[in-house]
């Protein structure tokens, strides 16, 4: 992720040292989105020749409408050999709603989403209403606590690449129900990244 600038040949290799060096131990899962559906393929294509378990994908035009949205993700979804994360990012394309989520959370091969922003509303009907085997993340080093509160199962945040120790007590915390210390490590985290 966080890629837009960099030339694609630099982003290959360090996709390929990445997954020959984290591969073996954890998921790998590399935003493979570009302008356009087919070029958007083309790349995730290549990224899973490299071996990356699966590719996180967002809607870069802002313009286009709900019929785009279904068709650009469906479309990447069917011809993807491995699984698709959409990223809902208003930030860095296209607003989707949650009616939108939900209906790409049916395909087969839509495994989970990346829920950027800070709609708490959003993602807790996402949390409600996805499928048991969909997994909903937030993203943002501020809504570790509010996401994983309200049922998120993962969080992805690069900020949070500097201390990630402080992410998992927020997680260590809610599973054992101490909320207080939870809490505390959210504001921790919050303070730092503001």
């Amino acid at each position: 992720g966080e890629d837009e600038n960099l030339p694609s040949p630099l982003i290959d290799r360090c996709a390929q040292l990445y997954v020959n060096t984290m591969g073996p131990k954890i998921p790998v899962l590399v935003k493979t989105c570009r302008p356009g559906t087919k070029a958007t393929i083309e790349r995730t294509k290549r990224m899973a020749d490299f071996g990356i378990d699966g590719a996180i994908v967002h809607f870069q035009h802002k313009m286009l409408g709900a019929d785009h949205v279904r068709r650009h993700f469906t479309a990447i979804a069917n011809a993807s050999p491995v699984p698709i994360v959409v990223y809902n990012n208003s930030l860095r394309g296209i607003a989707l709603t949650v009616e939108q989520m939900l209906e790409l959370a049916a395909h087969p091969n839509i495994v989970a989403i990346k829920a950027g922003g800070s709609n708490m509303a959003e993602i807790q009907n996402l949390c409600l209403f996805a499928p048991p085997d969909f997994t909903v993340m937030t993203a943002g080093g501020g809504q570790i606590f509010a996401g994983l509160a309200l049922g998120a199962t993962g969080h992805t945040a690069a900020p949070l690449l500097i201390a990630p120790e402080r992410a998992f007590a927020v997680y260590r915390h809610l599973q054992a129900g101490n909320l207080e210390a939870a809490r505390a490590e959210q504001k921790t985290i919050t303070e730092f990244l503001v």
